[in-house]
């Protein structure tokens, strides 16, 4: 009931001050329903309601105040915390095997997978907003919004280190992290600023960490259609100075050389992934004919690992 009572609320316009403070004042009541003990009892739906509240606060908060703003993006960020700490927690349920969206009445009250799914998946969808741009002449073209892709990365990636390796464990969710997920951090890998490159570096090097055994075709074209291209000498340096960073990165964790080797050299149906990833480290380390610099430390420290 408080949960319906909160997120029907309908505010009349008032003066900005007002009605930033009335905002803000629903954001925290959210945060404290969400941070209850009681809060396991919520149904999914609830769940999913308050989450869709606290976005539509984001939303309108790029009109307002920098307060409102931030205040909004860190109760978004904490409430994707909540829900996804509980995962590792959660049953596997037998319609998450199955291809409908439809779950089982039969199961037990509290929110769960069902909302994790949906506000994974919502998350996801983040990744493909665009903006409307004003050309000259009246034309108009659309682009990727950079501040709601970095926003959604960072959300990611909280939902990613948080849920673990349980994530494994939920068909549904797994699923959307191999096709929805890596689908658009590998088109927009290729095509994005140094920062979104970054964050979409991140976020892949933490379902590595997590998820390595379920997403190594995934993986593969990570490396292959975005890192290895990105640190292509015809790009910008700073494009290229994130993507080094990204593999070497790869090469500091235990066992990432070997495992590289292993499952995409050795393998004849593979790119030899470990051979190119050499190449790149060598060719920026050791470029014909230019002067030693700083720039080409990170790259040794690549091969030195």
């Amino acid at each position: 009931m408080a949960v319906t009572a909160i997120t029907g609320c309908r505010l009349e316009k008032t003066d900005p001050a007002s009605e930033d403070a009335i905002m803000m004042r629903i954001l925290q009541v959210l945060a404290a329903i969400m941070r209850h003990r009681t809060s396991v009892l919520l149904t999914d739906q609830a769940v999913c309601t308050i989450v869709n509240t606290c976005f539509h606060v984001v939303q309108q908060s790029a009109s307002r105040s920098d307060l409102l703003q931030r205040n909004a993006r860190y109760t978004m960020h904490e409430l994707i915390q909540i829900i996804f700490s509980r995962l590792p927690d959660v049953e596997v349920k037998d319609w998450e095997n199955s291809e409908s969206d439809t779950e089982d009445g039969n199961l037990v009250s509290g929110y769960g997978i069902r909302s994790a799914v949906d506000i994974f998946h919502f998350l996801c969808s983040l990744l493909n907003v665009v903006e409307v741009v004003e050309m000259e002449g009246s034309t108009t073209t659309q682009t990727a919004d950079e501040d709601v892709q970095l926003f959604a990365l960072v959300l990611i990636n909280s939902a990613i280190e948080l849920s673990g390796d349980s994530i494994g464990k939920h068909p549904k969710l797994l699923r959307m992290i191999q096709d929805d997920l890596f689908h658009h951090l590998i088109h927009y890998g290729t095509c994005s600023s140094p920062l979104v490159l970054s964050m979409i570096c991140s976020t892949v090097l933490n379902i590595y960490h997590f998820l390595r055994g379920s997403v190594h075709l995934q993986l593969e074209a990570f490396f292959t259609f975005v890192l290895l291209k990105a640190a292509n000498l015809e790009n910008s340096i700073q494009i290229q100075e994130v993507a080094i960073e990204g593999i070497v990165n790869f090469c500091r964790q235990p066992s990432f050389i070997i495992e590289v080797y292993v499952n995409y050299d050795c393998d004849p149906i593979f790119h030899n992934v470990f051979e190119e990833l050499g190449k790149v480290l060598c060719k920026h380390a050791f470029p014909a004919g230019g002067p030693l610099t700083s720039s080409k430390f990170k790259p040794s420290k690549g091969l030195w690992l």
